[in-house]
């Protein structure tokens, strides 16, 4: 993970001029250039197909809620760090299909099918997919939620 960086100003002008919004499809967050310096930039555009509740939240077509995690990372963000392996992390499942959309997708036709939660931990459900979803042919989908709603704290494919 990155630095956090401060923004030491900004200037105001009053001149028309043309602006523009910049949305890259698939993808939360990412990397533009300041000068010769990457910054990590919010895309703040709703996945397609979801609808915007607005705080930065999102409601999937299956009901679940993605939002802020902290002041500087969303649950979407979180989700789709299982789009890639993850060296660092001992124990780190990866989607088998890496689109944004296809993962959001997936975690929605899991919710749909979940059952009861995993015994002792009301947060988590773990779902049988019936077809391998993971690099390593894991056929299981853990959704976490926090309990009672459909705030989504994370999910990934699971053996």
């Amino acid at each position: 993970m990155g630095s956090t960086l401060t923004v030491r100003g900004s200037d105001s002008y009053t001149d028309n001029a043309q602006t523009y919004t910049l949305t890259v499809g698939g993808l939360h967050t990412f990397y533009v250039l300041a000068g010769h310096t990457p910054v990590l930039v919010h895309n703040a555009s709703c996945p397609i197909g979801f609808r915007n509740l607005g705080g930065d939240r999102f409601q999937s077509p299956a009901g679940l809620i993605y939002g802020p995690r902290n002041a500087r990372e969303h649950r979407l963000d979180h989700v789709m760090e299982h789009a890639r392996p993850d060296p660092t992390k001992p124990t780190h499942s990866v989607y088998s299909n890496p689109d944004q959309g296809s993962i959001l997708a997936l975690i929605d036709e899991g919710w749909l099918k979940r059952g009861a939660h995993v015994p002792g931990d009301p947060a988590a459900f773990v779902v049988d997919m019936g077809r391998a979803i993971g690099t390593l042919g894991e056929q299981k989908l853990r959704i976490v939620v926090v309990p009672g709603t459909t705030r989504v704290v994370t999910a990934y494919p699971y053996f």
